[in-house]
């Protein structure tokens, strides 16, 4: 099965988060939603400055990875966190 490599870009510094994996873009979503439901943290205090991106593919039997030529955007959080 092919799976999706995903992360949190903070725009304002400029650094990626962690990496995590999904089945694609509408679970990545939902993962995201479900993670950050503490109002104080940063993305749910300032969802504009966050995006998040897809970086490639993962064959999860054999862990070969195909990186996007170009991180792909998905969706800004204010847009998943329905702010």
């Amino acid at each position: 099965m092919t799976k999706s490599i995903y992360t949190i870009l903070d725009e304002k510094a400029q650094n990626i988060g962690p990496l995590f994996v999904c089945e694609n873009d509408d679970v990545a979503e939902r993962l995201v939603r479900s993670s950050y439901v503490d109002p104080n943290c940063l993305p749910r205090r300032y969802p504009a400055d966050f995006a998040l991106f897809r970086l490639g593919d993962i064959v999860s039997s054999t862990g070969a990875i195909k990186a996007c030529t170009v991180p792909v955007l998905v969706n800004k959080l204010d847009v998943i966190l329905e702010v």
